[in-house]
Protein backbone atom coordinates (compact mmCIF):
# COMPACT_ATOMS: atom_id res chain seq x y z
CA UNK A 1 0.00 0.00 0.00
CA UNK A 2 1.39 3.53 -0.69
CA UNK A 3 0.31 6.60 0.35
CA UNK A 4 -0.33 10.17 -1.67
CA UNK A 5 3.34 10.74 -1.75
CA UNK A 6 4.36 7.18 -3.41
CA UNK A 7 5.89 5.72 -0.11
CA UNK A 8 5.33 2.50 1.54
CA UNK A 9 3.58 2.39 4.42
CA UNK A 10 2.43 -0.20 6.74
CA UNK A 11 -0.80 -1.96 6.28
CA UNK A 12 -1.50 -2.38 9.78
CA UNK A 13 -4.47 -4.52 9.60
CA UNK A 14 -2.53 -6.62 7.73
CA UNK A 15 0.23 -6.51 10.32
CA UNK A 16 -1.81 -7.55 12.84
CA UNK A 17 -3.93 -10.26 10.90
CA UNK A 18 -0.55 -12.34 10.33
CA UNK A 19 0.72 -11.98 13.51
CA UNK A 20 -2.48 -12.94 15.58
CA UNK A 21 -1.00 -16.41 16.36
CA UNK A 22 2.00 -14.20 18.00
CA UNK A 23 1.16 -14.75 22.26
CA UNK A 24 2.70 -11.05 23.09
CA UNK A 25 3.73 -8.03 21.81
CA UNK A 26 6.97 -8.99 22.93
CA UNK A 27 6.76 -11.84 20.58
CA UNK A 28 5.93 -9.67 17.82
CA UNK A 29 8.90 -7.80 18.39
CA UNK A 30 11.16 -10.54 19.00
CA UNK A 31 9.63 -11.90 15.38
CA UNK A 32 10.29 -8.33 13.50
CA UNK A 33 13.50 -7.94 15.18
CA UNK A 34 14.44 -11.92 13.75
CA UNK A 35 13.16 -10.43 9.86
CA UNK A 36 14.87 -7.16 9.54
CA UNK A 37 18.31 -9.46 10.74
CA UNK A 38 17.73 -12.29 8.10
CA UNK A 39 16.78 -9.21 5.09
CA UNK A 40 20.14 -7.34 6.32
CA UNK A 41 22.35 -10.36 6.40
CA UNK A 42 20.71 -11.40 2.73
CA UNK A 43 21.45 -7.75 1.81
CA UNK A 44 24.96 -8.08 2.84
CA UNK A 45 25.59 -10.99 1.41
CA UNK A 46 24.27 -10.66 -1.62
CA UNK A 47 21.34 -12.63 -1.39
CA UNK A 48 18.94 -12.56 -4.78
CA UNK A 49 15.19 -12.26 -4.19
CA UNK A 50 13.83 -16.11 -5.09
CA UNK A 51 16.48 -17.68 -2.34
CA UNK A 52 15.30 -14.64 0.08
CA UNK A 53 11.84 -16.13 -0.53
CA UNK A 54 12.69 -19.81 -0.51
CA UNK A 55 14.96 -19.73 2.62
CA UNK A 56 11.87 -17.79 5.07
CA UNK A 57 9.51 -20.51 3.61
CA UNK A 58 11.91 -23.01 4.97
CA UNK A 59 11.54 -21.35 8.38
CA UNK A 60 7.82 -21.75 8.71
CA UNK A 61 6.35 -18.31 7.25
CA UNK A 62 3.57 -18.27 4.96
CA UNK A 63 4.43 -18.60 1.01
CA UNK A 64 2.53 -15.04 0.60
CA UNK A 65 4.52 -13.20 3.44
CA UNK A 66 7.37 -14.76 2.23
CA UNK A 67 6.95 -13.38 -1.15
CA UNK A 68 5.85 -10.28 -0.44
CA UNK A 69 8.67 -9.57 1.36
CA UNK A 70 11.03 -10.73 -0.95
CA UNK A 71 9.33 -8.11 -3.54
CA UNK A 72 9.78 -5.20 -1.38
CA UNK A 73 13.75 -6.80 -0.44
CA UNK A 74 14.31 -7.15 -4.47
CA UNK A 75 12.97 -3.09 -4.68
CA UNK A 76 14.37 -1.71 -2.04
CA UNK A 77 17.75 -3.53 -2.13
CA UNK A 78 19.98 -1.22 -3.39
CA UNK A 79 19.01 1.10 -0.80
CA UNK A 80 19.60 -1.31 2.33
CA UNK A 81 22.89 -2.18 1.17
CA UNK A 82 23.73 1.32 0.70
CA UNK A 83 22.73 2.22 4.15
CA UNK A 84 24.40 -0.76 5.53
CA UNK A 85 27.67 0.75 4.13
CA UNK A 86 27.13 3.85 5.25
CA UNK A 87 26.68 2.47 8.97
CA UNK A 88 29.83 -0.04 8.88
CA UNK A 89 32.47 1.64 11.37
CA UNK A 90 35.24 2.94 9.52
CA UNK A 91 38.38 3.83 11.07
CA UNK A 92 39.73 7.78 9.90
CA UNK A 93 42.82 7.54 7.92
CA UNK A 94 45.96 8.64 9.11
CA UNK A 95 47.32 11.69 6.79
CA UNK A 96 50.26 12.40 8.95
CA UNK A 97 52.51 10.63 10.68
CA UNK A 98 56.04 11.68 12.85
CA UNK A 99 57.81 9.65 14.98
CA UNK A 100 61.27 9.74 17.21
CA UNK A 101 63.02 7.69 19.42
CA UNK A 102 64.26 9.26 22.54
CA UNK A 103 66.71 7.94 24.99
CA UNK A 104 65.92 8.80 28.38
CA UNK A 105 69.05 9.37 30.56
CA UNK A 106 67.19 9.96 34.05
CA UNK A 107 64.29 12.17 34.94
CA UNK A 108 63.16 14.37 37.99
CA UNK A 109 61.73 11.04 39.54
CA UNK A 110 64.22 8.48 38.93
CA UNK A 111 68.31 9.07 38.65
CA UNK A 112 69.17 6.60 36.29
CA UNK A 113 66.38 5.20 33.58
CA UNK A 114 68.60 4.72 30.65
CA UNK A 115 65.33 3.09 28.60
CA UNK A 116 64.84 4.12 24.96
CA UNK A 117 61.07 5.86 24.56
CA UNK A 118 59.04 6.18 21.46
CA UNK A 119 57.27 9.58 20.41
CA UNK A 120 54.72 9.31 18.21
CA UNK A 121 52.43 12.01 16.74
CA UNK A 122 49.61 11.62 13.84
CA UNK A 123 47.41 13.38 12.15
CA UNK A 124 44.07 12.32 11.32
CA UNK A 125 42.15 13.55 7.96
CA UNK A 126 39.62 15.46 9.37
CA UNK A 127 41.66 16.77 12.69
CA UNK A 128 43.32 20.35 12.63
CA UNK A 129 45.33 18.79 15.91
CA UNK A 130 48.02 15.79 15.85
CA UNK A 131 47.25 12.95 18.02
CA UNK A 132 50.58 12.70 20.30
CA UNK A 133 51.59 10.04 22.72
CA UNK A 134 54.65 8.59 24.44
CA UNK A 135 55.49 4.67 25.10
CA UNK A 136 58.04 2.85 26.03
CA UNK A 137 60.35 0.43 23.36
CA UNK A 138 58.99 -2.77 25.02
CA UNK A 139 55.25 -1.14 24.33
CA UNK A 140 56.18 -0.30 20.78
CA UNK A 141 57.18 -3.23 19.88
CA UNK A 142 54.00 -5.17 20.94
CA UNK A 143 52.31 -2.09 19.14
CA UNK A 144 53.90 -2.49 15.91
CA UNK A 145 53.87 -6.47 15.78
CA UNK A 146 50.36 -6.46 16.76
CA UNK A 147 49.68 -3.75 13.46
CA UNK A 148 51.74 -6.28 11.33
CA UNK A 149 49.86 -8.65 12.58
CA UNK A 150 46.09 -7.16 11.75
CA UNK A 151 47.64 -5.65 8.40
CA UNK A 152 48.09 -9.65 7.25
CA UNK A 153 44.87 -10.68 8.56
CA UNK A 154 43.34 -7.99 6.39
CA UNK A 155 45.42 -8.54 3.15
CA UNK A 156 44.03 -12.30 4.03
CA UNK A 157 40.65 -11.38 3.68
CA UNK A 158 40.47 -9.62 0.54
Amino acid sequence: MKDISGIQVIDYQKALKRTEVLESVEHVRMAIASLLFIIQNAARFDVDDQKLSFELQQIGLPKESCESLSRSYKIEKDRLVAELKRQTLRLPSISELKWRVDYVLSSSKINQVNEPGVHLSMKLKGNKEPTTFEMSLDKFQVLHHELRSARDLMENIV
